[in-house]
C-alpha cells in the first residue's frame, strides 16, 4: 500500500513499487509524474485500487501517455477514484475513456464537471456495484446509460442539475431490480417515476 497526498514530487520512484496492490496519488502534481506513473500502471499486474483524486487530469488531454493508460485494458483494477479532477463528459468521450476498466466494482467521478452522462461511458464495465456521480453539473442522463451495469447496487447522483430521472436510463422497467441505494438529493427534480420499479430499494435520499 502506498499513499502520496498533497505532494509536489518531481519524480515518484515507481520502479521500486512493482508489487503494489493499492495506490493513492492524491493531489500530487500528476502533470509532472504521469509519464513515469503510466509506465508503472501498464506493467503492474496486482493493482486493484487506484486513487488519482485532486489531480487536474483535464490538463493532460494532449499527453499521449495519459491517453495510452486510459485506452489500455485495465482488467485487474476493481476500485477507481477520480474525484475533483476537472473531468468533463467530453473528456470521458475523447481522452479518458473507461472502456478498458472492465472489472471495476467501484467508480467515483464526483466533484467534476460532467454535464451529460452518455450511454457509452459505462457500457463495458459490467461488474460495477457503486457509481458516484455526485457534485457534478449533470443535466441529462442518456437512455440506456446504466443498461449494462447489471450488478449496480448503489448510485449517487446528489448535488447536480437533474430535472428528470426516468427508467429509460437503465434500459427498461426490469433493469432497476438490483438497485439498493439511490442518492439524488439537491437536484432540480420535477419528475421521479422510477420508485415503482425498485423492489430492492432500502435507501433513498
Amino acid at each position: 500500500y502506498t499513499q502520496l497526498k498533497s505532494d509536489t514530487l518531481s519524480k515518484i520512484p515507481f520502479a521500486q513499487m512493482k508489487n503494489l496492490e493499492t495506490l493513492s496519488l492524491i493531489d500530487v502534481n500528476l502533470q509532472m509524474n504521469f509519464s513515469s506513473s503510466s509506465t508503472f500502471l501498464k506493467t503492474n499486474q496486482l493493482l486493484y485500487y487506484l486513487d488519482l483524486s485532486g489531480n487536474k487530469l483535464a490538463y493532460l488531454v494532449n499527453d499521449s501517455t495519459v491517453q495510452g493508460f486510459f485506452k489500455q485494458n485495465n482488467a485487474k483494477l476493481a476500485w477507481l477514484q477520480l474525484v475533483n479532477t476537472s473531468l468533463t463528459d467530453k473528456d470521458l468521450d475523447a481522452y479518458f475513456n473507461l472502456s478498458g476498466f472492465t472489472s471495476l466494482n467501484y467508480l467515483n467521478l464526483s466533484q467534476n464537471r460532467i454535464v451529460t452522462v452518455r450511454r457509452n461511458h459505462f457500457d463495458t464495465i459490467l461488474y460495477l456495484n457503486k457509481i458516484d456521480l455526485s457534485s457534478n453539473r449533470i443535466e441529462w442522463i442518456e437512455a440506456g446509460s446504466f443498461e449494462h451495469c447489471k450488478q449496480l447496487f448503489h448510485l449517487y447522483l446528489s448535488n447536480n442539475l437533474l430535472e428528470y430521472l426516468n427508467i429509460s436510463v437503465f434500459g427498461g422497467e426490469n433493469k432497476w431490480a438490483m438497485l439498493d441505494k439511490l442518492a439524488i438529493e439537491n437536484n432540480l427534480l420535477k419528475l421521479l417515476d422510477v420508485l415503482a420499479y425498485m423492489p430492492s430499494m432500502n435507501f433513498l435520499s
